[in-house]
C-alpha cells in the first residue's frame, strides 16, 4: 500500500554477534538497557566524511547495538529525520563489507528495527550501521518492552544537537 509505514525488521539471538561481553562505556549512547556502542565518537568525525558521493551514497557508520538479557527493544529514526538517516542492523549488505566505512544509499536501510536479546548472556550485540545524509543531528527513539520511549539526538560530524 502506497504510503504505508515500512515494517520493522526483527533481529534476534541468531543474528547477533558472538564475542567479548559488552562493558558499558561513556562513549555509548544509552536508552536504558539498550545501547548504541561507541556512538558518541561520531561527533568527533570530520564533517566531510559524511558527505555523499556522486552516486547518492553516504558513509555507513559502524555502530553496534546492545541489549540486556531478556529484553525486547524497538529502535527507530524519529519521523522528522527519516529522509536523512537509515538503520542497517544484521542486514546482508552490512555484513558483506570489508570496508570500515562502506557507502550506501539511504534506501538500503530501514527506519525501524526490533531487537530480542538472547537468554544465555548478559548483553546481546548486533553488528550494524547508521547511514546519514551529511553532517547533522539525527533523532533516535528506543522503546524497551512496554516502557515509555526514550529519545536521543546523535551528532554526526560535529553537528551541535542542543
Amino acid at each position: 500500500m502506497l504510503g504505508s509505514p515500512q515494517p520493522a525488521t526483527i533481529e534476534d539471538c541468531g543474528s547477533s554477534a558472538f564475542g567479548p561481553s559488552v562493558r558499558p562505556s561513556a562513549h555509548d549512547v544509552a536508552f536504558g538497557p539498550f545501547r548504541l556502542v561507541g556512538a558518541r565518537h561520531l561527533s568527533e568525525e570530520p564533517p566531510k566524511s559524511f558527505t555523499g558521493d556522486s552516486r547518492g551514497r553516504y558513509r555507513a557508520s559502524k555502530i553496534p547495538a546492545a541489549l540486556k538479557r531478556g529484553r525486547r527493544a524497538r529502535l527507530s529514526v524519529v519521523h522528522k529525520d527519516r529522509r536523512n538517516a537509515s538503520l542497517m542492523y544484521a542486514s546482508p549488505e552490512a555484513e558483506v563489507s570489508d570496508n570500515h566505512y562502506p557507502r550506501y544509499r539511504l534506501s538500503a536501510g530501514t527506519k525501524r528495527q526490533r531487537f530480542v536479546a538472547c537468554d544465555d548472556r548478559d548483553w546481546t550485540v548486533w553488528p550494524g550501521y547508521l547511514v546519514v545524509r551529511g553532517p547533522r543531528c539525527v533523532g533516535l527513539k528506543v522503546r524497551v518492552g512496554r516502557r515509555e520511549p526514550v529519545r536521543r539526538r546523535l551528532s554526526f560530524g560535529g553537528a551541535d544537537c542542543r
